[in-house]
C-alpha cells in the first residue's frame, strides 16, 4: 500500500511539470544533481551508519510556477547500517522522495514539502517507512541568514507513533575569499510519542560545521554534531558511541543543468 501511495504522488508530481510548462511557456525547469561522501551519515544528531562512511546522491527536478513560487520533486538516497540489524537483518540503504513548494520574498525564504523515507530491504514487519510534512522560513539580512522549521509525523521511524522535530539554525557568510567560506550552526528538538519503541528518550541535537565551494561546484566541509542523550539511552546500553558527540568531514559534487 506504501509503494503505491508513493507512486502515485511520484506520477502526479512528474504530470504536473509537462501541464505547468504549458500553459506557462516562460517557465524555467531545472535539474540539480549532486553526489557527496560524508565520514559519517548523521539524521537528527544520530549515526545511521555505526559511525562509518556513506556515499550520498540526490537529483531534483524544479519548475518556476511564478516569479515568487517554484514547485519541485527530488530524490536523495544514503547507504545506512543500523547496529541491531547484525542479528536480526534489514535495510543497507535510505531513500528520500520529496515533493514540495519553496520561494521568496524579497528576503524572505520559505519551503514547505512532503518526504517520505524509505529504506529498501526491510522487512515490513520492522516499520522503518514513514513519512513528514514539513515546513521553514528563513530571512537574508545579508550578513547572516537565520532558518526556523519543523518536520512532522503521525508515524515514525520504527512505528514509533506521532514524532515533531522542531529547529533553528543560522548561516554566516564569510565575505573575505572566493570560495563563499561560510558557518552553519544548528539546533534541534526531537520529540516521539513511544521513545522505548523508538529507542532513545525525547532530546535535543546541535551541530556548527564550516563549508566553502571550490571550482563553483565542490563543496568541502567539517563538522561538529552532539546531543544531550545520556550513557545508556541511546538505543540500548551498548551503542552510546552514536549519539556521542564527534565530527564529520564532507566533499561532494553538484551539477544543474
Amino acid at each position: 500500500m506504501k509503494t503505491k501511495f508513493l507512486g502515485a504522488v511520484l506520477a502526479a508530481a512528474l504530470l504536473a511539470g509537462p501541464a505547468l510548462a504549458q500553459e506557462k511557456p516562460n517557465d524555467k525547469l531545472t535539474f540539480t544533481a549532486n553526489v557527496t561522501g560524508v565520514s559519517e551519515y548523521s539524521f537528527r544528531g544520530i549515526s545511521q551508519t555505526d559511525n562509518n562512511p556513506a556515499l550520498q546522491g540526490s537529483l531534483e527536478a524544479a519548475i518556476t510556477i511564478t516569479p515568487l513560487v517554484t514547485g519541485y520533486i527530488s530524490l536523495w538516497g544514503s547507504n545506512v547500517h543500523f547496529v541491531p540489524e547484525v542479528v536480526t537483518g534489514g535495510a543497507s540503504a535510505e531513500l528520500d522522495f520529496t515533493i514540495g513548494f519553496r520561494g521568496a520574498v524579497d528576503s524572505f525564504g520559505w519551503d514547505v514539502k512532503y518526504i517520505y523515507y524509505a529504506y529498501p530491504g526491510a522487512g515490513a514487519a520492522l516499520n522503518y517507512d514513514f513519512q513528514e510534512v514539513a515546513a521553514a522560513v528563513n530571512y537574508d539580512f545579508g550578513f547572516v541568514i537565520p532558518t526556523l522549521g519543523i518536520n512532522h509525523t503521525n508515524q515514525f521511524f520504527g512505528d514509533s507513533g506521532k514524532a515533531t522535530y522542531v529547529y533553528g539554525g543560522v548561516k554566516v557568510p564569510i565575505p573575505f575569499t572566493e570560495f563563499s567560506p561560510r558557518v552553519v550552526a544548528n539546533i534541534g528538538r526531537q520529540k516521539v510519542e513511544a521513545n522505548a519503541t523508538y529507542g532513545v528518550p525525547d532530546y535535543t541535537d546541535w551541530n556548527v560545521g564550516l563549508y566553502a565551494t571550490f571550482f563553483g561546484a565542490l563543496d568541502v566541509g567539517i563538522q561538529y554534531v552532539d546531543t544531550n542523550i545520556k550513557s545508556g539511552q541511546c538505543v540500548n546500553a551498548t551503542l552510546d558511541d552514536l549519539c556521542d558527540a564527534r565530527v564529520i568531514g564532507s566533499i561532494g559534487y553538484t551539477l544543474t543543468f
